[in-house]
């Protein structure tokens, strides 16, 4: 579990900072700390996540559009666009059969469990609710963006009680799963 937290660094990071309206700090920091995890992890194990690999991209983007070309639109959409890339991230490795927990999940669990079915459909299981998370906070970014005046509701205390739901799930669904 603390693997999957370590892939959101970078977004912590950015949140806190982007919330603030420090958005160079929190623009160039989520971009260090998703180059920092992505090196971590290609020089510990020669092997890297999607969620990270995807994160990075974000935010090298992000430091182009915003701070190179001086745009605002990230600035102002960012409540939608950074939950919906995730959301496109998770959806795209249900499609690709590598849901994003399982490339985490077998950092914690023996070779021998990486091919049960029971392991795989847990994660696949723990991936769509992730998915559906970042796409209701898509959502909700869609409002934070209409109603400006609600932004904090809406890009911030709504979003993070369903992330910290995830992770409550996320972290009790396989034992349940795992008694049925």
């Amino acid at each position: 579990m603390f693997q999957v937290f370590v892939g959101f660094i970078p977004w912590i990071i950015y949140w806190s900072f982007s919330g603030l309206g420090l958005w160079t700090i929190a623009i160039l920091g989520g971009m260090a700390a998703a180059g920092g995890v992505v090196a971590w992890r290609w020089l510990k194990r020669r092997d890297v996540k999607t969620m990270e690999i995807v994160t990075l991209g974000y935010f090298i983007f992000h430091a182009i559009l915003t701070l190179g070309f001086g745009s605002s639109f990230l600035k102002t959409y960012g409540p939608i666009v950074n939950s919906l890339v995730l959301a496109l991230m998770s959806v795209s490795t249900l499609a690709m059969k590598n849901p994003f927990t399982y490339q985490y999940a077998k950092e914690d669990w023996d070779k021998s469990y990486w091919n049960d079915p029971a392991f795989i459909r847990i994660n696949e299981i723990i991936t769509s609710v992730w998915a559906g998370i970042f796409t209701v906070n898509t959502l909700l970014g869609v409002l934070a963006v209409a109603i400006p005046a609600q932004k904090l509701i809406w890009a911030v205390i709504v979003p993070n009680v369903g992330v910290v739901a995830g992770i409550i799930f996320s972290s009790r669904f396989p034992a349940y799963y795992s008694r049925k």
